[in-house]
């Protein structure tokens, strides 16, 4: 149960696709268990074509650089 609700919330923050979320997403890459691993994955890049869409380039662009 614990990993669905982890992969939900990584879903979420993807959907919220800001920087914060991002830093949150990434900084959990090297942490989370490997069955969380791909919705966390998910949730990054998500959020970097959020960033990409509001021109952040760079932004995105480090974020695709992570995963």
């Amino acid at each position: 149960m614990l990993h669905g609700t982890a992969a939900a919330a990584a879903a979420a923050l993807g959907k919220i696709g800001t920087a914060d979320a991002a830093e949150a997403l990434t900084a959990a890459l090297t942490v989370v268990p490997a069955k969380v691993r791909p919705a966390v994955g998910e949730g990054c890049l998500a959020c970097a074509q959020a960033l990409l869409e509001e021109g952040k380039r760079d932004a995105a662009a480090s974020i695709y650089d992570s995963v």
